[in-house]
């Protein structure tokens, strides 16, 4: 306990950190499958931190990260909203993120920005798939994690533990992380008064006779990550002196920060129970924010936009992570986009006021923002005016031609001082698979519809235009029927219910072979130069492997491309050329 208070506030001052106000950030997403609960988790977490007073109800649709109409009506997040708080002298930032597999590129243009996640997991659900997909997304980018078990409440307390343990299967068999449980309720059940598992001794009221058993396994996991720490367990008769406050739980720092093991809690947010376990845990296992090293020596503005919103006060607010250097008011900002059309022209774009983002409310910074923050940024201008605007997937510095990679290449990829990589990525959104025209009831309208669509579209990059070459119509794209479904209510909401007809929605799709299909012989009888010919073939059609899981580049060609391979090639020397090709 004196040990444990001495190491956290320690780790909690930023002195393990050299004391830099980089160590006293910390920038985390929440990530789930739908319905696991992290618009609550959030909202317990901003109570906790005193940063709302009363907790806002996802069914009273009275969230703080939740503000859209839609998302209010229908229970479920829309869009990632952003909010800044402080914990224990520490400055946070938390991304609340969508759920719903149709509003997946929100999630990942957000987990840009982050420096980890915490995922929350439905303890009486288990992963699912949604989990999956978000987790993968998150390792691809590097991102340490954390795992929140929640929901416990609802399970019988004889039945809570049993579900933690299945959930740590679960995590390491499906996840593909390596979870190291740090909190868990007691044997009996109830969560009001979780079990610590990084402290060196247990009050014998509260302990139960698996718990010394679950430290023992926590320490074995750690010790295998760390060679200090292995040599220590290996030389004093298996770890006997190992403090788990002094000695574990920086180590199980280190190795979360390496992706090597992920610090599981267990909890409820409905009840508040481990959220103040959980915010501890950003602070002690989330690395803070690092620039790149050449960056950072240059002192230059390095940062990327992850989202725009159009708010009804300020017109349309960009949202950045700032990697390096000072995103200042009223500076000149120069582009990198995605598309290369922007970075061609190499023009500034006036900065004109920087925010810090609290979901739809925004307090202005007019000193800007620093390395490591996330902000919000007004130029005051759509895409698609004179002046252009900032959009998704730029990186913007403070410079002409300030960054030096090559822009043919998908990211910028810098390794920091602790060892990870930070991705500055060219965010392009995934090809739309459902379709729907939209068009304006009356000429009238037809202006203010282009308007609101181009405005939509700046906010949801996930949503494209085109316009039907055969009818003429406009036609809205999204990634899945749920999308498309929003964005017609939300321009609804903003044009009123007569505006515009949105057609049938329309789904692309392809057939390919999942399994392998026989043809076992095919004779063709014909005749050849007067004489007849017969040839009897066997056909095998295999499924192609897709790029991410082919052993070869041969196997990663496009699904569109039909390979034929003559398994018995050797006997068809005596047919004619002509033969054999056709």
């Amino acid at each position: 306990p004196n040990s444990l208070q001495r190491l956290t506030q320690f780790l909690l001052s930023g002195a393990a950190s050299g004391g830099s106000s980089l160590a006293r950030l910390r920038n985390f997403g929440i990530v789930a499958h739908i319905d696991a609960g992290k618009t609550t988790t959030t909202e317990r977490i901003l109570n906790a931190a005193g940063a709302i007073q009363a907790v806002g109800s996802v069914d009273r649709g009275d969230t703080v990260t939740d503000y859209l109409t839609q998302e209010r009506q229908r229970g479920i997040t829309i869009v990632s909203a952003a909010v800044a708080f402080k914990w224990k002298g520490h400055q946070l930032t938390l991304i609340d993120t969508p759920g719903h597999v149709d509003f997946a590129f929100e999630v990942e243009r957000a987990l840009c920005a982050l420096d980890g996640v915490a995922v929350v997991l439905d303890a009486t659900r288990g992963v699912q798939a949604q989990t999956v997909s978000v987790v993968r997304r998150a390792r691809r980018l590097g991102l340490p994690a954390l795992v929140f078990l929640n929901k416990l409440d609802l399970l019988p307390p004889a039945r809570q533990l049993p579900a933690v343990r299945a959930c740590l299967r679960a995590v390491a068999t499906q996840l593909g992380l390596a979870p190291a449980l740090i909190n868990r309720p007691p044997a009996s059940g109830g969560l009001d008064r979780l079990l610590p598992l990084l402290v060196d001794s247990q009050d014998a009221a509260t302990a139960d006779s698996e718990l010394a058993d679950d430290r023992r396994r926590l320490l074995e996991a750690v010790v295998e990550t760390d060679d200090d720490l292995a040599d220590k367990f290996l030389s004093d008769s298996l770890g006997g002196s190992i403090s788990m406050a002094t000695d574990v739980l920086p180590a199980l720092a280190r190795a979360t920060r390496r992706l090597s093991l992920t610090p599981t809690l267990c909890g409820s947010a409905k009840l508040g129970a481990g959220i103040p376990e959980l915010l501890d845990a950003v602070l002690q296992f989330l690395p803070p924010p690092e620039a790149p090293a050449e960056a950072r020596q240059k002192q230059r503005l390095e940062a990327l936009a992850f989202k725009t919103i159009k708010d009804p006060g300020r017109g349309p607010l960009t949202f950045f992570r700032i990697f390096s250097g000072r995103l200042q008011p009223k500076s000149s900002l120069f582009v990198r986009s995605g598309s290369g059309a922007q970075a061609a022209a190499n023009s500034p774009h006036r900065c004109a006021r920087v925010y810090r983002p609290f979901a739809d409310e925004f307090t202005e910074l007019p000193d800007g923002a620093g390395p490591g923050q996330i902000a919000a940024v007004s130029f005051g201008q759509l895409a698609g005016s004179a002046a252009g605007a900032v959009v998704t997937g730029d990186v913007v510095s403070d410079r002409p031609a300030g960054l030096a990679d090559d822009p043919g290449t998908d990211a910028d990829v810098a390794a920091d001082a602790a060892g990870r990589r930070r991705r500055l990525p060219l965010l392009r959104p995934p090809d739309p698979v459902v379709f729907a025209s939209v068009e304006a009831e009356s000429p009238a309208w037809a202006k203010p519809l282009d308007e609101a669509l181009t405005g939509l579209a700046l906010e949801d990059p996930g949503l494209r235009l085109r316009t039907d070459e055969e009818t003429g119509q406009t036609v809205l794209c999204g990634l899945g029927e749920l999308h498309l479904q929003v964005a017609g209510q939300r321009l609804r909401e903003q044009l009123g219910p007569n505006a515009f007809r949105l057609g049938p929605v329309t789904v692309s799709y392809r057939e390919r072979l999942v399994a392998m299909a026989t043809i076992d012989s095919y004779t063709l009888r014909t005749e050849s130069h007067g004489a007849p010919v017969e040839v009897t073939v066997s056909l095998e059609l295999l499924p192609r492997l897709p790029a991410d899981e082919a052993d070869s580049a041969a196997e990663a060609n496009s699904e569109t491309e039909v390979v034929f391979v003559n398994s018995e090639a050797q006997n068809w020397g005596q047919l004619p050329p002509q033969a054999l090709r056709a």
